[in-house]
C-alpha cells in the first residue's frame, strides 16, 4: 500500500510541476502587462476601438488576381490577456462585376502595452473570413494573405 501512495504522489506532483512550466517560461512581468492590457481595454473600449481603427481602417492587401481586400471598418474589440481581438467590415474589390462585401475577425497579440502611452500588436492575423459570395479556397487566400501583409503594428492610446 505504501508504494501505492507514494505512485500517486509521485504522478500528482509531476502533475503539478508539467502543469506550471508555460508559466515558469514567462517572465512574472509579462503576466502583469497581459492582466493589466486586459483590465484596461475592458475599461476603456470605445478608446481602443478608436485608436486601433487608425491603425486598421483603410488597410488594403492586393492579391494575385488582381482583386483588393480592403478592412473598411472596426465594428467590436475584444480582450482575453494578451490576446487582442478585432471584428472588422471588409470589401473584396473585384476589377470585373460587382464588389464583395462581409466581415474579417482579426487578433494580434500584444508585445508592448504601455498606459496612456502605446499598445504594439504583433502578428496581426485573420482567424475567420466571411464574405459574400465568395467560396472557402478564396476566403483561404484572402486569410494567408492578411496573415503575411500585417507586420508589428502599434497604436497610441
Amino acid at each position: 500500500m505504501k508504494f501505492s501512495k507514494l505512485g500517486s504522489s509521485i504522478i500528482l506532483g509531476s502533475a503539478i510541476i508539467l502543469t506550471s512550466f508555460p508559466l515558469m517560461n514567462q517572465p512574472a512581468d509579462a503576466r502583469v502587462s497581459c492582466l493589466q492590457f486586459e483590465g484596461f481595454g475592458k475599461r476603456n473600449k470605445e478608446k481602443m476601438i478608436k485608436d486601433a481603427s487608425e491603425l486598421i481602417e483603410g488597410k488594403s492587401f492586393r492579391l494575385k488576381s488582381g482583386r483588393k481586400i480592403k478592412i473598411n471598418q472596426l465594428k467590436a474589440v475584444g480582450f482575453d490577456l494578451c490576446k487582442f481581438k478585432m471584428k472588422t467590415t471588409a470589401t473584396l474589390k473585384r476589377p470585373l462585376g460587382k464588389d464583395r462585401k462581409g466581415n474579417i475577425d482579426l487578433v494580434g497579440k500584444v508585445t508592448f502595452f504601455k498606459i496612456r502611452q502605446k499598445v504594439c500588436l504583433k502578428p496581426i492575423t485573420a482567424t475567420n473570413v466571411k464574405l459574400s459570395k465568395v467560396g472557402k479556397p478564396m476566403e483561404a487566400v484572402i486569410k494567408r494573405t492578411i496573415d503575411s501583409g500585417f507586420r508589428s503594428q502599434c497604436f497610441s492610446i
